[in-house]
């Protein structure tokens, strides 16, 4: 029997996909998105209360007492098993932080793009702090005219 060649009739395609795991680094920790942000429902209306909701943080004070003025109750949590206030918190990549430990400014909500919370960081770039990191990353600018209008009643 003799075999004839014939016309392919087959093909192969190859996606390549992102790493669910990363093994670069031994950190864990997660990042909440500006959809996120602009549809969680959050008391005192400060992004770094969202932290509050990644794995590996445990809040430490009641965040129904969250006001926009008040820097100790969003920064009173603790990660990684750290004590309460032990984070360190940045305002894209620069230190947030107060000589007590609590956040220097909450940027309001509708200026936040991002909140990359990371519970268990043993990167040296981030070393002086017992617990793990908080980054809390603004919107960029825009050519366009736009703006917010709230009201806060508690």
């Amino acid at each position: 029997m003799l075999l004839q060649v014939g016309s392919p009739s087959e093909s192969v395609t190859v996606t390549g996909d992102v790493e669910l795991l990363q093994t670069a680094s031994a950190s864990v920790g997660q990042v909440i998105s500006s959809s996120q942000i602009e549809n969680m429902p959050m008391n005192g209306r400060t992004a770094l209360t969202l932290a509050q909701l990644a794995f590996g943080v445990t809040p430490s004070s009641d965040p129904r007492f969250t006001r926009p003025f008040n820097n100790a109750g969003p920064s009173g949590f603790s990660m990684g098993g750290g004590q309460s206030q032990s984070n360190e918190l940045l305002l894209d990549g620069a230190p947030d932080m107060t000589r007590n430990r609590r956040v220097a400014y909450n940027p309001p909500v509708d200026a936040v793009s991002e909140v990359k919370v990371e519970a268990f960081q043993p990167d040296a770039a981030y070393g002086n702090t017992a617990g793990g990191t908080v980054n809390v990353v603004m919107k960029g600018g825009t050519n366009e005219f736009h703006g917010s209008l709230y009201e806060f009643n508690q």
